[in-house]
C-alpha cells in the first residue's frame, strides 16, 4: 500500500490520533514524489543530487536551478514540419507532465510536520484538520496522474578542475545560478558561472596558495579554507596548516 493509500485509509476512521498518523504518511508521500524526480534527474546531473540535500523542500529548490521546469506542470506536443525549418500544425500530443511546485512542496511539507510535534505551551499536538489533508491528498492524486518526464533543455558541458568529472549544466538555468557543484560526490570543487562574448564558462571558486618553500602556487577551495585545514604542496610536498585568518579593508571610493 502507497504512502497516499495509507494516508486516506487512516483519513476515513476520523480519529484524531489516526488524522496525525495520516499527516505523516502525506509528509512521506511528498518526500516520494521529490526523491522519484531526482532519481530521474540525477541520470543527468550525478548521484549528489539524491544525497546532498535530503529534505525534499530543500532537494527541489537545488533541482530546479538545475532543471527549471522540473516543478512545473505542462503537456509535450509535436507535429512535423511542413517544410524544413517551417512548423506544422497538426499536433499529436505526447504526454502530460504533473508536479508539485517547489513552493508548495516548502509550506505543506512544514505544515505537515508541525502536526508531529508536541507543542511546546500545551505539551500536546496539533489538531489535524480533516478538511485539509483531504486537499493535499487530492494534490498527490493530481500529480500521480502524471504520465510524462522530460529532460530537454538545452545543456553544456564542463570538465570539473579538480577531479576531472563531467559537469553538465542547463543553459536556462545559469543566469540564476551563484554557483555550480561538481556533481562526483568525492570532490568538494564548486564553481561561479561567467558569461562572455564566447559563451558560459565556470570559474573554480578558489583562492590561490603559493608555497613559501619552493613557491609552487596551487588553487585551494574557497568550502576548505578554514582554520586547522591542512595544506600540502604538490611540488615540494611540505605540509601547512591553516592557524588563523588575517583580514584586510580599504576605504571606499568616493561615488561620483
Amino acid at each position: 500500500m502507497s504512502h497516499l493509500d495509507q494516508a486516506e485509509k487512516l483519513m476515513a476512521i476520523n480519529n484524531e490520533s489516526q488524522l496525525g498518523y495520516a499527516a505523516l504518511e502525506l509528509r512521506l508521500a511528498i518526500e516520494k514524489h521529490v526523491y522519484e524526480k531526482l532519481a530521474y534527474f540525477a541520470k543527468r546531473h550525478g548521484e549528489k543530487l539524491l544525497y546532498e540535500k535530503w529534505q525534499p523542500n530543500k532537494a527541489i529548490k537545488v533541482l530546479c536551478q538545475l532543471e527549471p521546469h522540473a516543478d512545473q506542470s505542462y503537456s509535450l506536443s509535436m507535429a512535423p514540419e511542413t517544410e524544413q525549418g517551417k512548423p506544422g500544425t497538426n499536433f499529436m500530443k505526447l504526454g502530460q507532465h504533473e508536479a508539485l511546485g517547489a513552493s508548495w512542496i516548502t509550506k505543506h511539507y512544514n505544515k505537515l510536520g508541525s502536526f508531529l510535534h508536541l507543542q511546546a505551551k500545551s505539551q500536546s499536538q496539533k489538531e489535524v484538520p480533516l478538511g485539509y489533508l483531504q486537499e493535499v491528498v487530492a494534490e498527490l492524486r493530481r500529480v500521480g496522474t502524471s504520465n510524462l518526464i522530460t529532460s530537454i533543455a538545452e545543456t553544456i558541458h564542463f570538465e570539473c578542475s579538480v577531479c576531472e568529472n563531467k559537469i553538465v549544466c542547463c543553459t536556462q538555468a545559469l543566469p540564476d545560478l551563484e554557483e555550480v557543484i561538481c556533481t562526483s560526490m568525492n570532490c568538494n570543487a564548486t564553481f561561479i558561472p561567467q558569461k562572455n562574448e564566447e559563451g558560459w564558462g565556470l570559474k573554480l571558486n578558489a583562492n590561490d596558495f603559493e608555497c613559501p618553500e619552493c613557491g609552487k602556487v596551487r588553487p585551494v577551495l574557497s568550502s576548505e579554507l578554514q582554520i586547522g585545514a591542512r595544506i600540502t604542496c604538490t611540488n615540494c610536498r611540505e605540509r601547512y596548516v591553516i592557524a588563523g585568518n588575517t583580514w584586510q579593508i580599504a576605504k571606499e571610493p568616493a561615488k561620483t
